[in-house]
């Protein structure tokens, strides 16, 4: 028992030291016990923040990336086998349409489940690999991703060829 308090106790003076040496302008909520949806998310066993108060930086790149992403697929869904047929990356497509639908199958879903699912990870990890990295970086960091995520797809996924890739 003792040896739980004094684990408690010296994360306790690592997080005041860890606020004190804080640059000016970081954010903190004050927040210090988990919150109801903190609690669900990881009794789902999805990850959860619990101290996000320190970003240096709004995350702006992620921010416009989750806004674009919601939008975008909520209007593929009114319409998704055209949507995914324009918007998706194929490996046997022109390659002069390539690069567009490399980057644009970014922003195209399949279905609410999986929107949800990547924005959720998306806002989660995001904001802290933005903060980071800054925005220029991260933003490089992103289109290089899915740049290279297309790439894969298309030389390495027999089906690369006949099945476009979203989301």
């Amino acid at each position: 028992r003792k040896r739980t308090s004094d684990l408690k106790w010296m994360l306790q003076l690592e997080k005041e030291k860890y606020r004190s040496e804080a640059p000016a302008g970081i954010r903190h909520d004050g927040m210090d016990e988990a919150n109801p949806v903190q609690w669900a998310t990881a009794l789902l066993g999805l990850p959860t923040e619990t101290d996000n108060g320190f970003l240096k930086v709004t995350p702006w790149v992620t921010t416009s990336l989750v806004v674009a992403c919601l939008i975008l697929s909520a209007l593929a869904f009114k319409n998704l086998p055209a949507a995914i047929e324009a918007f998706g990356y194929l490996a046997s497509a022109p390659k002069s349409t390539q690069l567009f639908t490399s980057l644009s199958s970014f922003f195209v879903h399949g279905s609410w489940p999986h929107l949800l699912g990547n924005m959720y990870f998306l806002w989660v990890f995001g904001d802290n690999v933005e903060d980071h990295l800054g925005h220029l970086r991260y933003a490089v960091l992103l289109v290089l991703s899915t740049l290279m995520g297309s790439l894969v797809f298309g030389r390495f996924d027999p089906n690369s060829m006949t099945v476009p890739v979203i989301g």
